[in-house]
């Protein structure tokens, strides 16, 4: 929509002009050649300039938005849904998240302390883990074979809402012939 009025300001590619009701308007340079002066009257296209705007409400409620998001993410990551008690040589529970990563070590001995530091598994899936432990367990002499009827049974307890893969570390046992027994919310999955 073009507006006439007289010439206020001349800036780059526009015109600040003061039309007869009053108003100022920006309008568009016409042409480069041809600059207006002061007090002049001037006819252009008008310049519709696009203002965001951001009141005190809607900043506040975006940013606790994030902030409930960014802790209901940090929470669902570190809160355990899922626990594996390692009972046998050493005694472990590793706790793990929604996401089957190990959250929470805790071991009840000082030798299960020193077993549990020797292998990084903190942050780690629970399955890598208790394959891990038990090849660590198998390496160290902890874990005993079938046929000795002396040793000490290996125990992985699983307690948890969420299905775990343990089928690399099912394949690994039968291979191994040893004294292991996995058991999912108190049902055997696994016995040797």
């Amino acid at each position: 929509m073009d507006k006439t009025g007289v010439v206020v300001n001349v800036e780059r590619n526009n015109v600040i002009i003061l039309t007869r009701d009053g108003e100022f308007a920006k309008v568009k340079l016409r042409s480069k050649e041809y600059i207006p002066e002061k007090g002049e009257e001037y006819t252009g296209r008008e310049v519709k300039e696009i203002k965001l705007k951001f009141n005190k409400e809607s900043i506040l409620i975006t940013l606790i938005v994030i902030v409930v998001t960014i802790s209901l993410a940090v929470y669902g990551y570190l809160k355990p849904v899922g626990s594996v008690s390692v009972d046998g040589e050493i005694s472990l529970v590793l706790k793990f998240n929604y996401f089957n990563k190990v959250t929470k070590i805790q071991s009840f001995d000082g030798e299960s302390e020193t077993f549990i530091n020797s292998i990084n598994v903190k942050n780690k899936d629970i399955s890598t883990v208790m394959l891990k432990i038990y090849n660590k367990l198998k390496e160290e002499k902890m874990v005993v074979d079938k046929s000795d009827s002396n040793g000490i049974t290996t125990y992985f307890r699983i307690d948890n809402k969420k299905d775990i893969e343990l089928k690399e570390i099912i394949e690994v046992l039968q291979k191994d012939d040893k004294k292991v027994i996995i058991t999912k919310g108190g049902i055997s999955i696994y016995r040797n």
